[in-house]
């Protein structure tokens, strides 16, 4: 069994972190030992949810938009600054306070528009999304947080646990 090493899991010292909450959806700024600076981040919770700001993993972007490599993980927020507490507690209360889609029911081509009918767990809703590329943001390998162009966010939390009609749509557009 391999062992992690301090190169593959990086716990970061609240201390030595600064974090600034950005207008665009789902991004922070972070700077580390006041050196080292990342722009645009993504932070997760870990599971489970229910302990919702405890190991909270820091990711870089990929340049597809998607995760990129780990910068780190928080152990506890509430041990940061106020203001940075104040900031990753924002963007997680609003990731938490998402529609999670339960089925796909039907995806069309309009015009390079993808026009979603979906049920999720407020209701039913159809939706436009643009180009997959930039409006599908994958967490890991099989969570999505899908973005309309009204800017309204949506979640598929494990694509696996779709009916396989959803899973098949879903991976016609992505």
């Amino acid at each position: 069994m391999d062992t992690l090493t301090s190169e593959e899991l990086i716990i970061i010292d609240p201390n030595d972190i600064s974090v600034t909450y950005t207008e665009k959806p789902f991004c922070l700024n972070i700077t580390i030992a006041k050196n080292n600076t990342y722009e645009n981040i993504l932070a997760i919770p870990a599971f489970p949810l229910s302990d919702e700001y405890s190991f909270i993993h820091l990711y870089e972007r990929s340049e597809v938009g998607g995760l990129g490599k780990l910068i780190g993980i928080l152990e506890n927020i509430e041990k940061l600054s106020q203001d940075s507490c104040s900031a990753l507690k924002l963007l997680l209360k609003k990731i938490s306070h998402i529609p999670l889609i339960t089925k796909v029911v039907n995806i069309l081509d309009e015009y390079h528009y993808f026009h979603w009918y979906v049920e999720t767990d407020r209701g039913t809703v159809d939706f436009f999304m643009g180009s997959p590329r930039k409006h599908i943001t994958p967490f890991n390998q099989y969570s999505l947080l899908i973005k309309d162009l009204k800017g309204d966010m949506y979640h598929i939390a494990d694509l696996k646990t779709l009916d396989k009609k959803s899973q098949e749509l879903v991976n016609l557009v992505y």
